[in-house]
């Protein structure tokens, strides 16, 4: 299960999401949050905190029922040094509580139980690996175009053609740091048989420079997908690595 984030720090283990569209598709995901939620507003609670575990991570909710202004939705590697988060008052004591009584059912070893990925994707995204995404809804896929400068190449079709590509890159900033995430738009045209598989598709890596090893795996989607075959070598020169950097 992949969940989406707005910020992961360099270690891994502390990561948070604000935006209400990100935090919405999480609860959509967590069926147990999602009943307690469900609870807790039926209940008329001003505030609402929930803290629990999911995977490696524990999952600290906080909302303000009313409004749902100043909604966070944060996560903690398990083997997180709690106590220093207690020191400096990050947290209310019964949320330290409730944490460090997480920690002490955790086994020493979490792979088994390690089933949980925190993403950058975008919730109209499906994440194909953790840092590759690809979006299907043709309404987003046009005003990325737009937004990116390239719909007048990707938005009609020759009248033989059966299918377009074209390549843009996006630069944006993730936590202070500017990143610059690839990407693969495709029109089918009239390429699949049955007309509500035609329309546009797009491909992204998400912070191409660190993710490059994904190269290979976006070639191969686009490829079956339009059902034909890239030049490696155009490909390759096309997302070179040492542009990105």
């Amino acid at each position: 299960m992949y969940l989406l984030i707005d910020f992961i720090n360099s270690e891994g283990t502390i990561a948070y999401t604000e935006r209400p569209d990100k935090i919405k598709k999480n609860i959509e995901l967590i069926e147990p949050i999602k009943r307690q939620i469900e609870q807790q507003k039926k209940a008329n609670k001003d505030t609402m905190i929930i803290v629990t575990d999911l995977g490696r991570w524990i999952l600290i909710f906080q909302s303000n029922i009313k409004d749902d202004e100043n909604t966070m939705m944060q996560f903690l590697d398990f083997r997180t040094d709690i106590d220093a988060f207690a020191k400096n008052k990050i947290y209310k004591t019964n949320i330290i509580q409730n944490i460090k009584t997480i920690q002490n059912q955790y086994g020493i070893d979490y792979n088994s139980i390690d089933i949980v990925e925190l993403t950058y994707a975008e919730p109209y995204e499906n994440v194909v690996k953790l840092n590759f995404f690809i979006c299907t809804q043709d309404d987003i896929i046009l005003s990325k175009a737009k937004e990116l400068g390239i719909l007048p190449m990707i938005e009609t079709l020759k009248e033989k053609d059966k299918t377009k590509i074209a390549f843009a890159d996006e630069k944006i900033k993730v936590s202070e740091k500017t990143i610059t995430n690839i990407f693969v738009f495709v029109n089918f045209g009239q390429h699949n048989k049955d007309p509500k598989d035609n329309g546009f598709t797009y491909l992204k890596i998400f912070d191409f420079a660190n993710n490059y090893n994904l190269i290979n795996d976006l070639q191969k989607t686009v490829e079956h997908l339009t059902g034909g075959q890239i030049d490696n070598a155009f490909f390759m020169e096309r997302f070179s690595l040492k542009d990105y950097n």
